[in-house]
């Protein structure tokens, strides 16, 4: 998330507040965060500390590469909360898998799930953006006979080198 794209704002990570939305339905249509409620996250900040008071976010500016920035875990870093007002940029990379109530969805689900996360300035939304992650049924059922064949064919030719030895 830039908060700053040309440099001329000076807007800080910490000026927004951010909704990240999961859909945990592989059906049609979206269901977002049916089980998140009973976690205090429907949708949830994933910036901003709130129930969960702070992530594992790397912040900094727009000099930043991707896959850099500092967290609050390095070594003499400021607080979280100092690096949400004095940086406009903010990267992180998640799997469902990092969120507690996803933990009863089946990943092997064939299915279309979206992801959103949407930015607000003064109550307004200012940005939003979505990802659907389209999950395949993997036929593995349908290996299954080529590689049965695949074994018997080794098997005969096994078979007849050793009757030629014999």
């Amino acid at each position: 998330m830039n908060t700053d794209t040309n440099g001329e704002s000076d807007l800080k990570v910490s000026d927004f507040t951010y909704e990240l939305r999961l859909d945990v339905d592989p059906g049609a249509g979206t269901d977002f965060n049916p089980l998140a409620a009973g976690f205090g996250l429907d949708p949830f900040d994933p910036i901003i500390p709130g129930v969960i008071t702070e992530w594992d976010h790397a912040f900094g500016n727009n000099g930043t590469g991707n896959g850099g920035g500092t967290t609050k875990d390095d070594v003499g870093a400021p607080s979280y909360a100092d690096l949400l007002t004095s940086n406009n940029v903010v990267q992180n990379s998640w799997a469902y898998a990092f969120f507690p109530f996803i933990a009863v969805i089946d990943p092997n689900q064939a299915g279309i799930y979206t992801i959103e996360l949407e930015a607000f300035l003064s109550g307004a939304s200012v940005a939003s953006s979505s990802i659907d992650v389209v999950v395949s049924a993997v036929p593995v059922p349908a290996a299954l006979p080529l590689f049965l064949s695949g074994l018997l064919g080794l098997g005969i030719i096994a078979r007849r080198r050793r009757k030629v030895l014999a």
